[in-house]
């Protein structure tokens, strides 16, 4: 039985019970009195299965409302059962990540404006030049449970980025390069009660606009090409369609704002493709892991990178584990 079907016996039941109710009210003085009493038994059974057929129908409602919510993706041209049991063999390369939400509640995590900071801080400058500060994260709100794999459960990271030198990079060889300490900075303290907002620089030549956000823990799964595993269980998936699904359910998390996780491209894998990683630069999926995604939010004039891209901030897993941030690689791609 499903909730349809219950609820259907629901009413029926509540109808017969409540139309007998009418039926017996109306010919109070025609029926006898053992007729009455007579009748009384199956008004309370009608109306009895109608309050228990309405906690089945409720239960049976709430289990499809949390199947509705496993079901990554529907498609008519293959069997949404046969894709949900080829999904399960990516599970061991599912990565859990940190969605960053705007939010109306006094976070500390936040973007724009100017930064809360502990002391010890200096305003980060490239060529005399302060570079605006972006996003403020406290770990302890994001990943107090520690379900990121390797990152911190307490400690605060700030990101400053320069969107001129973003829009605008220099290039060498014919390739964008994006540097840290010239387009960008990331900074890491650990926990501290002494905060205080900063003098803004006199020659700061612009801020982002400020709005404070949640974190909501996520699984996200591997593109193909970050993943050579994932890449071979997507290769030989079991019927055609099952790769629409997947890559659906993979690209999920495009245009958000990600902490950790796996990261959703727009040009493709920042690993594959041809990039400032290339050569002796060049990122190793096995030794480096996605930091930040941090999408375009054109929304209120908030921010913009390149034509609506994104920008993707990476840091060796050996770094994070030891919380260094002094080595982080940035990568953007535009649509």
């Amino acid at each position: 039985m499903n909730s349809k079907r219950a609820r259907i016996c629901m009413i029926v039941l509540f109808g017969i019970g409540l139309a007998a109710v009418v039926i017996e009210a109306a010919g109070m003085k025609a029926f006898s009195p053992s007729l009455k009493k007579l009748l009384l038994i199956p008004i309370v059974m009608f109306l009895l299965g109608g309050v228990i057929m309405s906690f089945v129908w409720n239960r049976l409602l709430k289990k499809e409302m949390e199947a509705a919510k496993r079901t990554v993706y529907k498609n008519p041209e293959y069997d949404e059962k046969e894709f949900l049991q080829w999904l399960a063999n990516f599970e061991p390369f599912v990565r859990m990540g940190a969605r960053l939400k705007e939010t109306s509640e006094k976070t500390f995590s936040k973007f724009g404006g100017l930064p809360l900071v502990p002391q010890g801080f200096d305003f980060p400058f490239y060529d005399n030049r302060p570079i605006p500060f972006l996003l403020q994260i406290d770990f302890a709100e994001v990943n107090p449970d520690g379900k990121l794999d390797g990152f911190p459960t307490a400690g605060l990271l700030y990101l400053f980025v320069d969107s001129d030198e973003v829009n605008d990079p220099t290039f060498e060889d014919g390739e964008e390069e994006y540097a840290q300490g010239r387009t960008f900075q990331v900074m890491f303290f650990e926990p501290s009660e002494n905060l205080k907002t900063p003098d803004k620089p006199s020659d700061l030549e612009y801020t982002y606009k400020e709005f404070n956000v949640g974190a909501e823990t996520v699984e996200t799964y591997p593109d193909t090409d970050d993943c050579k595993e994932a890449f071979d269980i997507y290769c030989n998936r079991p019927a055609g369609g099952l790769d629409d699904g997947y890559d659906e359910l993979q690209s999920e998390n495009m245009d958000e704002f990600m902490l950790g996780g796996w990261a959703t491209y727009i040009q493709g894998s920042s690993f594959a493709r041809d990039s400032e990683f290339d050569d002796d630069n060049k990122l190793n999926a096995d030794e480096w892991v996605l930091l930040l995604q941090v999408a375009s939010d054109v929304s209120d004039d908030k921010f913009m990178w390149g034509d609506s891209g994104m920008l993707y901030f990476y840091i060796k897993k050996a770094d994070l584990l030891a919380r260094k941030f002094d080595n982080i690689k940035m990568d953007m791609q535009c649509f």
